[in-house]
């Protein structure tokens, strides 16, 4: 029986590994990772036999499928130790549950059942598939796979299950020890499976909340979006009608500019008709310079015209120059989302240096069905990059780091990618987001 239960946990565990690949894929050669990672777990089940240390199981067995998904996927240790713990604590609680019934049921006839080593690897076998499926039916209603992306990915809510599931190990490993030296049968069946239940609940209570929290973040940082969005619309439309108001007025002086023209002219006062002129076009790029095209996309441009006024309130040199296909059809939306986070970014980057040094450029490119848009500007150098992923320089890091990923996220949703090169060197940070256009 003990070669079964041994097949069902790695049935079990590669049913976890397939999951956690899909998320974090691995770079290079998956099988061979793969067999690595089942032959580690396999052998540390032969050992923990072999060495008759049942005791330590738990602890030793989680380190263990954590090693092998660290090595078999893209995942850090932190992201690793959680599916670790959460592949061997439910294992564990539900076979620990399904023990404590059944010795429940059988107190009177066989009060040896619970210390017996051979019920608890008959157990194995038989809660694995119940765990499967327990999980399956989770994935497929409450944890679905984008709250996972973004839940695991936060490393605040994963270092609190992870401490908890570290401390609930050591907790069921005492009182699976107990089972030795515990007199009273009857209390400690009671004990294990309160014990087990409890902790299988608060583990799954802690995932689910966590990922409430994370949503809630996210729908704060999106309503603060959609605000400055707004705030930006209504500035753009001020300076809109601010131009429209300094047209109207300059048409109703040019009709009698004109007519004075004509009269000198007609008088052949050249030399003051000349300075009539002069006067007319000075008043013409001074008064009527206020409201520049940078985009040949109306929302664009409204987005690109009011940071171009947030860079001349903060001393940034600016160029704008982004042309969008005719045949590209870009949802509102994502045009606000992409660029906002982009240039909100590259702002606040640059109002951490000095003045002199201040710089963005945003330029596109369109090619080979392509549509090139990249963002550079100065930097102080000091952004932070782990296991290649650009990190938020920002003390409330919970509630920050969105911007990229958000950019990142329409990008690949509109069958693109974006590339990021920080030069803390040259203190130059360079995004470039490719979407691909119809060509027709």
């Amino acid at each position: 029986m003990i070669y079964a239960a041994m097949a069902a946990m790695l049935v079990y565990y590669f049913y976890f590994l397939l999951y956690y690949q899909k998320v974090f894929p691995p770079k290079k050669q998956r099988w061979v990772r793969d067999v690595l990672a089942l032959l580690s777990v396999d052998v540390t089940y032969k050992l923990l036999e072999i060495l008759d240390v049942r005791f330590l199981f738990i602890p030793v067995v989680l380190l263990a499928m954590a090693a092998g998904f660290r090595l078999s996927t893209s995942m850090n240790w932190l992201q690793a130790l959680y599916g670790g713990g959460l592949c061997v604590m439910s294992a564990y609680c539900f076979r620990s549950i399904l023990v404590s019934i059944v010795a429940f049921i059988q107190l009177d006839s066989n009060p040896g059942f619970i210390v017996d080593p051979a019920t608890h690897i008959t157990m194995t076998a038989v809660s694995v598939p119940i765990v499967m499926l327990f999980f399956i039916i989770l994935r497929k209603t409450v944890f679905q796979a984008s709250s996972f992306r973004r839940f695991i990915n936060n490393s605040r809510q994963l270092k609190m299950i992870v401490t908890f599931e570290i401390t609930a190990a050591i907790n069921l490993t005492i009182i699976n020890y107990a089972r030795f030296s515990f007199s009273n049968v009857a209390w400690y069946i009671g004990i294990k499976l309160v014990g087990s239940l409890l902790t299988q609940s608060i583990l799954a209570y802690m995932i689910y909340q966590s990922n409430q929290t994370i949503k809630l973040l996210e729908y704060k940082w999106r309503s603060q979006t959609l605000e400055e969005q707004y705030a930006r619309q209504l500035r753009h439309y001020k300076s809109y009608q601010k131009y429209t108001e300094t047209l109207r007025t300059f048409r109703h002086d040019y009709k009698f500019m004109t007519a004075s023209l004509k009269t000198l002219l007609q008088q052949q006062e050249t030399q003051q008709a000349i300075e009539l002129l002069d006067s007319i076009d000075h008043t013409m790029q001074e008064n009527l310079q206020d409201h520049k095209s940078y985009s040949n996309n109306t929302i664009l441009d409204a987005v690109l015209q009011d940071y171009a006024g947030i860079c001349e309130e903060n001393g940034i040199h600016f160029s704008f120059q982004v042309l969008i296909p005719s045949s590209m059809e870009l949802p509102v939306l994502d045009t606000v989302r992409v660029f906002s986070n982009i240039i909100s970014n590259a702002v606040e980057a640059c109002c951490k240096i000095p003045e002199t040094e201040r710089f963005i450029e945003i330029t596109s490119t369109t090619a080979n069905g392509w549509v090139n848009v990249q963002a550079v500007n100065s930097y102080n150098g000091a952004a932070l990059e782990k296991n290649g992923k650009l990190l938020t320089t920002k003390s409330k890091k919970e509630s920050h780091g969105l911007g990229l990923v958000s950019v990142n996220e329409v990008a690949e949703r509109l069958g693109g990618f974006t590339l990021i090169d920080a030069s803390a060197e040259n203190k130059i940070f360079k995004i470039s987001v490719c979407i691909p256009h119809s060509t027709e």
